[in-house]
């Protein structure tokens, strides 16, 4: 009798555990699931033994383009700032936000460019969300050269935690190896065991392992995102190794081969049309693997909007056109088409917008920002002063060798040649973070003249409303007024050597 006593004892208390077990999934599912009728994001951070800091700042993202070269730098974004109180918190709410979107959260700016370091970068958040995020240091990892993924540790609770949570396991689980595999083995033969399918394996299982605590969305999000930043990594990579090799034609075709059988045959999951649409990096990925395709057929770069719009529909296309326009207008004189059937295919808002704001900036013919920058004395200068002459400008940074070699070998030379005529007005504009960066740089001559008559050294800074206005993805950047002040050119291809340069100035103080 005790026995089978004991052994009913034990059912219950089996059953009650389980019963107890499926209590608390449901209500972390409960919890997890987006709120409907919440309108208002509240992050609560609290910062354990980091010492000198004293603000937070928080951004938010409605809608996200990609992470290539900046492009999401200019997107519209909520942008808060607030003290660290002595307990080392602080606290923000967004409100009115109705539909899911990317945060992000900084503790400092980078020493060279001020621009801000995430310890989250574009986290999933859904409207309701209440998360206090507990941030400390990594007590095991002393090495300041990486990522802040393993700099710092990072604690989620609240309602929503769980798909943070789940962001930063993937991302410390998904962090490569020292030493990682290369895309190519060293005899350019493909390493299916790569650091970035490696990365995206170990990122999967652990956002697989969250699946049933996961609001199914964030699950497709998650995976999306994933997903797409380490296949964008793989076929950047691959394309990178395509450019390098490009005439060694035996290389190619065994390249081509690799891109056939070993990047194309890669398992990525199925990712719903939804989440891609929404996620920070799929769109990434898919115009990576584009490039890639266009270089193995052998299609010029520019003929990439045609194989965008063919490839893909809806949403999809409309963003991924939008990419292609906003990394590759400014480089190439023969677009302008492009952009024209753009603006009046694409349908989704935050796109369309996005392709308003750079032809209104850089298509021929549109009135030049009128921007108001210092000189190296401090004075304000602006654009509008020079109206009557043709400018030529030219933005740089410090350390970029590309801006030196456009320097020393089109810049300064066309300056030289035309310091005679008063018609033509050369100005240089900086984006360092720091003026005593660019002071140095002018004084040094390297990339700029700081004595040339012609020649106008200004500073922006690195978040200068110029560079959003023009939206300066990559340097350096030529630009090309005309008397009236309207752009005139703005693509590498015309003003990029010696000879384009010298003929554009020409045709620019020609015309009437």
């Amino acid at each position: 009798m005790k026995i089978i006593n004991g052994f009913i004892l034990r059912r219950k208390c089996i059953f009650l555990s389980a019963f107890i077990i499926m209590l608390c999934c449901n209500k972390l599912i409960a919890q997890n699931k987006p709120n409907e009728t919440d309108s208002n994001i509240k992050i609560e951070v609290h910062l354990v033994g980091i010492e000198n800091i004293d603000t937070v700042t928080l951004f938010f993202w409605p809608h996200v383009l990609s992470e290539i070269v900046d492009i999401n730098r200019y997107m519209p974004h909520l942008e808060k700032v607030a003290l660290l109180n002595k307990q080392g918190v602080v606290g923000f709410e967004l409100s009115d936000i109705h539909s899911p979107g990317y945060l992000s959260v900084s503790l400092r700016k980078d020493s060279w460019f001020k621009l801000p370091l995430y310890v989250m970068d574009k986290y999933l958040a859904f409207p309701g969300d209440s998360i206090t995020i507990k941030i400390s240091k990594n007590s095991r990892y002393t090495d300041t050269t990486d990522s802040n993924i393993l700099k710092y540790n990072i604690g989620f609770a609240g309602r929503g935690a769980t798909k943070y949570q789940c962001r930063f396991a993937a991302d410390r689980k998904a962090f490569p190896d020292r030493g990682a595999i290369a895309l190519l083995n060293n005899k350019r033969g493909f390493n299916p065991d790569n650091q970035w399918d490696r990365s995206l394996s170990r990122s999967l299982e652990v956002i697989n392992s969250y699946k049933k605590y996961l609001a199914p969305f964030a699950y497709e999000v998650l995976k999306a995102d994933f997903i797409g930043k380490f296949q964008c990594k793989k076929y950047s990579e691959f394309h990178l190794d395509w450019i390098i090799n490009e005439k060694d034609s035996l290389l190619l075709k065994r390249l081509t081969k690799i891109y056939r059988k070993g990047l194309m045959n890669t398992y990525t999951g199925g990712v719903q049309n939804k989440a891609a649409v929404f996620s920070n990096y799929y769109a990434s990925y898919l115009f990576d693997k584009a490039r890639s395709a266009l270089a193995v057929e052998g299609i010029p770069r520019d003929s990439g909007y045609y194989y965008l719009k063919k490839e893909y529909g809806g949403e999809l296309r409309d963003k991924l056109l939008t990419i292609f326009l906003l990394r590759w207008y400014k480089y190439f004189n023969s677009l302008q088409p492009e952009l024209d059937n753009a603006l009046s295919l694409v349908k989704t808002p935050y796109c369309l917008n996005q392709l308003e704001e750079l032809n209104n900036a850089l298509a021929r013919g549109k009135p030049a920002y009128n921007f108001t920058l210092p000189n190296i004395s401090g004075k304000m200068v602006s654009l509008d002063q020079f109206k009557g002459k043709v400018v030529f400008i030219d933005f740089w940074f410090t350390g970029c060798t590309s801006c030196v070699g456009y320097y020393y070998y089109t810049v300064s030379k066309v300056e030289k040649q035309l310091e005679d005529n008063s018609d033509v007005v050369f100005i240089s504009i900086s984006v360092d973070g720091l003026k005593k960066t660019w002071i140095n740089s002018v004084h040094a001559g390297k990339i700029t003249s700081p004595t040339a008559p012609n020649v106008i050294n200004l500073y922006a800074g690195s978040e200068g409303e110029v560079i959003k206005q023009y939206k300066i993805t990559g340097y350096p950047m030529p630009l090309l007024i005309d008397k009236d002040g309207k752009i005139f050119r703005k693509s590498s291809q015309e003003l990029g050597s010696k000879d384009t340069l010298t003929q554009s100035i020409k045709e620019a103080l020609k015309k009437e």
